[in-house]
């Protein structure tokens, strides 16, 4: 193909696109949407009829003025209009004068798949997730109570699950939603359990919950994650000096390496961007706070989301997060949904009620870090199990200061160590005169 021609493909292309996105057109139906037809052949049953005969008009040359105005009415015609529109198939009931139209539940059991692109926070690998989501309507369209079920493989083949129950969360668990018709809201509640393999050392597990409260304009979500088990695998362990005397124990210092695994919670407020919203472009602003049991650092942080809702079933996420402990991390999500029952926008928002089978807005990995420090660790004394202790007299020293027995400050007399001696006492270090 020439190249002229390539570029006008494109161009053509491209315009078709702009098109569509600029006329706000939608592929497939949209609840409330008609189609202009015909109308029927032959007799007119839309047609209602109220009288026999026309009626002339008093205002005419020719007509009859003494007719009362109650005998003009009897001759008046109405002509159903749900005869020239069609419903969409498959969206509305069909059209029936002075009835409100329903729009059929879209709450089914489906998969969605989606891939994480790039190190994000407490993850430093990529990762593939498949999702089985199984709701059971408590209240019709209002409230369910939904099985999901989930797995997920790193790039490195590693994999990862999740389980729970309910109020509960997202991978293999259940989730709890009520939809507030009055105030157009869905409120939920989640717990959910972890495992991670994808550390280097160890595998990790955890449990989470979540609160949610989502609706047209503001989205309020809170998580909260607790290690169970071990929450640090040491790595590796180098001696980096010799022997020294602390305390009353003898000392070394070691480089450790560690794989640490945190806890903590995150928030975040969503809303839709200024006029970029209708188009299903929707931002998230929060924080978080990590902690680790043997790490000396937390992670306290702030955290950005950008979400694009291409299509119904296809959902894109940007992630940016920035911490003292984590540094900087930025990631996208891509998410697609199989099957979807009913409408099939092109960048719209989803209505609230529809939200009810979203996916539980979580980290869905353990926060994982590996980390180096340098320890002091106590010598331990092979015949006893317990570190050496030692304590120390120094008859120099002014005897109105009598000392703890430890290096820096010995007993100032024998005999106060030998009143102190017992049974975890391996030895007396006396500094001669």
């Amino acid at each position: 193909m020439k190249t002229t021609r390539t570029f006008a493909s494109v161009c053509l292309t491209a315009s078709c696109i702009a098109l569509v996105v600029a006329a706000n057109v939608s592929v497939g139906e949209q609840p409330g949407t008609f189609q202009m037809t015909a109308g029927s052949q032959g007799d007119m049953p839309g047609v209602v009829q109220f009288g026999t005969s026309p009626v002339p008009d008093s205002n005419q040359p020719g007509s009859t003025g003494g007719e009362s105005a109650g005998q003009s009415a009897q001759n008046v015609s109405f002509i159903d209009a749900g005869r020239f529109l069609k419903p969409s198939a498959g969206v509305t009931a069909p059209f029936v004068s002075g009835q409100a139209f329903q729009q059929p539940p879209s709450l089914g059991p489906h998969l969605m798949f989606d891939q994480t692109i790039d190190d994000s926070l407490g993850m430093q690998d990529s990762y593939t997730r498949i999702n089985a989501f199984i709701p059971h309507q408590l209240v019709k369209d209002t409230t369910i109570l939904a099985m999901s079920l989930s797995a997920s493989v790193s790039d490195e083949g590693n994999d990862l699950y999740n389980y729970g129950a309910v109020g509960c969360g997202d991978r293999y668990g259940a989730v709890f939603r009520h939809y507030d018709e009055n105030r157009n809201r869905i409120w939920g509640v989640n717990v959910f359990g972890d495992h991670d393999n994808t550390g280097r050392l160890a595998d990790f597990s955890r449990v989470g919950f979540g609160i949610e409260n989502l609706g047209r304009y503001v989205d309020f979500i809170v998580n909260g994650y607790l290690t169970t088990g071990e929450d640090s695998r040491l790595g590796s362990r180098t001696p980096i000096t010799g022997l020294a005397l602390s305390g009353n124990n003898v000392v070394r210092s070691f480089s450790e390496i560690r794989e640490n695994a945190y806890q903590g919670l995150d928030w975040k407020v969503g809303t839709p961007l200024p006029w970029l919203g209708r188009r299903g472009v929707k931002a998230f602003l929060g924080s978080y706070w990590l902690t680790n049991s043997v790490s000396e650092e937390e992670a306290l942080g702030v955290s950005a989301q950008w979400q694009i809702q291409a299509t119904d079933s296809l959902e894109v996420n940007a992630y940016y997060t920035n911490d003292g402990c984590f540094g900087s991390n930025s990631w996208v999500n891509v998410a697609f949904t199989i099957p979807h029952k009913g409408q099939h926008s092109i960048l719209r928002p989803k209505t609230v009620r529809r939200r009810l089978s979203d996916p539980v807005r979580r980290t869905n990995t353990i926060h994982k870090k590996h980390e180096s420090s340098i320890i002091t660790a106590a010598e331990i004394n092979a015949a006893t199990g317990l570190p050496w202790f030692i304590n120390y007299v120094d008859p120099n020293r002014d005897i109105y200061e009598p000392g703890i027995g430890t290096v820096e400050d010995p007993f100032a007399e024998l005999q106060i160590a030998a009143d102190g001696n017992a049974a975890t006492v391996d030895a007396i270090r006396i500094t001669p005169r």
